[in-house]
């Protein structure tokens, strides 16, 4: 297990249950249920295919969080966490319920738009209000110098530099989104871009056109997500039931008639003190049995196996000789025990090794979020090139933007049996 230093991407929610043998079942999507102050929702069961009679029986643990009608009707009070029973004769089924305050939406603005423009040429850009659609919006540019824009969104280029353009819903001025423009002259010689975000200098060669990178990471997106899938670990330590969640990246596939074999790589504790591990394909819904091959503790890296009727492709490996500092990076996995299945994210590599005390591992250190589920999900070059498998970040009031991935290098020695 990881020492408390680290905060490991893995979410346990420990539990114990009654009449685990059973097949009597309160039928919801997932063991545990998220909630919202104020929501309620009608609880059903397997009875009626059972042949059982008798009558069920509800209960809350904690009816200051939620509680629950004769007839299954489970309502939300407060933040906090409970467990919902049903019980029939001697059998009983539970839920684990977690209620959440209410999300109150506002307006939020999305510029779309080309991120630079060469002197006295123009860009257009465009507001997206959402929930609200609205055409209310006040364009500003933070020097007219450097570039105008004017009611339209439209921005002219004046003279070389970065120049910072805000859209401003006019019925509420705190509802605003900034991007950031390039003005270049055109001459190819050589711009330094002030990234005000994440407070580094890139120095750059050429036309800069952002559209470029957001097509290239969309594209990598949608040809790589389909092959992070989630981990589900059905787990027994100190004599308690539990359960875990996490990712895994596929990296081999085998054909055997209609049947696909499928090999999957994650961390080893994602599927530490394993009873029943299941993989979890969110697109589908589907959960499919797994087995564990291989696993090496000390190097926090294991290997699955499952079969599928689906066509999923692999994600290729990446190199160690390519990885630089600097390079942009994609996260993806599956935060929060799958409430946000799927997630990605986009950062910087901050150094391309790192060793750490009691680690056996090589690590990559970046700064793209990531969270508790993210576990065993996969870090990516711009190539949609596995580079990593995210592991840990450290936390503190003083420490932002330090995740680390167990590095390809550590990897290819872990497949090729070299560890």
């Amino acid at each position: 297990m990881k020492k408390i230093l680290f905060n490991i991407l893995f979410i346990l929610s420990i539990f114990c249950f009654t009449g685990c043998n059973s097949s009597f079942q309160i039928q919801v999507d997932h063991i545990d249920k998220t909630m919202y102050v104020g929501e309620t929702i009608k609880l059903t069961t397997n009875q009626d295919s059972l042949n059982e009679t008798g009558t069920i029986t509800y209960k809350s643990s904690n009816e200051e969080v939620a509680t629950v009608t004769f007839d299954g009707v489970v309502s939300a009070l407060k933040e906090g966490e409970a467990y919902i029973s049903a019980i029939l004769n001697d059998h009983e089924s539970r839920i684990y319920l977690t209620v959440l305050a209410k999300i109150e939406y506002k307006n939020t603005i999305q510029i779309i738009g080309q991120q630079s423009v060469l002197v006295n040429e123009s860009i257009l850009l465009k507001a997206i209000v959402t929930p609200t659609n609205t055409t209310d919006i006040e364009w500003t540019s933070s020097d007219s110098t450097i570039a105008t824009v004017n009611i339209l969104g439209e921005v002219k280029g004046i003279k070389p530099g970065l120049v910072t353009i805000r859209a401003t819903l006019e019925n509420d001025k705190s509802i605003y989104q900034e991007i950031n423009v390039l003005v270049r002259t055109g001459s190819g010689i050589q711009d330094v871009i002030y990234n005000y975000i994440y407070h580094h200098s890139h120095e750059l060669t050429g036309n800069l056109d952002l559209t470029s990178l957001n097509q290239t990471t969309t594209k990598i997106v949608e040809e790589r997500k389909p092959s992070i899938l989630g981990v589900i670990n059905y787990f027994n330590e100190n004599g308690k039931d539990g359960i875990g969640y996490g990712s895994c990246v596929v990296i081999e596939k085998e054909v055997k008639e209609s049947i696909y074999l499928y090999t999957v790589l994650t961390n080893y504790h994602v599927i530490e003190n394993y009873q029943t591990i299941k993989i979890f394909l969110g697109e589908d819904d589907l959960y499919i049995d797994a087995k564990f091959i291989r696993g090496l503790e000390p190097y926090d890296l294991a290997l699955l196996q499952f079969e599928s009727t689906k066509d999923i492709e692999c994600v290729p490996l990446g190199t160690e000789e390519e990885i630089k500092d600097g390079d942009f990076v994609l996260a993806i996995g599956h935060p929060n025990g799958f409430t946000y299945y799927g997630s990605i994210t986009f950062g910087m590599i901050s150094s391309k090794k790192r060793t750490m005390e009691n680690e056996q591992s090589i690590f990559i250190q970046h700064d793209a979020a990531i969270n508790q589920g993210n576990s065993g999900g996969a870090l990516l070059n711009l190539k949609g090139e596995l580079i990593g498998i995210n592991t840990l970040k450290l936390v503190g009031l003083e420490i932002e933007g330090m995740s680390f991935a167990i590095s390809i290098e550590t990897i290819k020695d872990f497949l090729n049996d070299k560890l």
